[in-house]
């Protein structure tokens, strides 16, 4: 069992990947991730599909195709300037769209929507 917190080793990450098989709602640990700048390669899958901008901010890969998945972490471990643009545009996202307060106010207006 790792005693690190994440926000200890993200920091130490180029990127990460996000390989579950099993479609999750809101990945968490993907917007954790992104909130550190780090650019995400995951399994096109689940909450996925809406958190990353494909060759946006991370790149998506058809499921459970690890050929593929394993040439796009060489290629972006070999460009850098990318790997950190990407990275860049992540956090922005994770920031402008998955923050907090503006979580909270999406949550009370679902909330008056189906009280009324």
């Amino acid at each position: 069992m790792c005693s690190q917190n994440i926000s200890e080793v993200l920091p130490a990450v180029d990127l990460v990947a996000v390989t579950s098989v099993i479609k999750e709602a809101l990945a968490n640990g993907a917007l954790e991730a992104m909130a550190f700048g780090k650019c995400i390669v995951a399994y096109n899958s689940g909450g996925l599909q809406e958190i990353i901008i494909d060759r946006e901010t991370g790149v998506l890969i058809n499921k459970e195709d690890t050929k593929s998945l394993a040439k796009v972490i060489d290629q972006l471990a070999n460009d850098p300037a990318k790997l950190k643009s990407m990275g860049k545009k992540a956090r922005a996202r994770a920031v402008q769209q998955y923050r907090y307060d503006l979580f909270k106010k999406k949550i009370k207006n679902l909330i008056n929507i189906e009280g009324s």
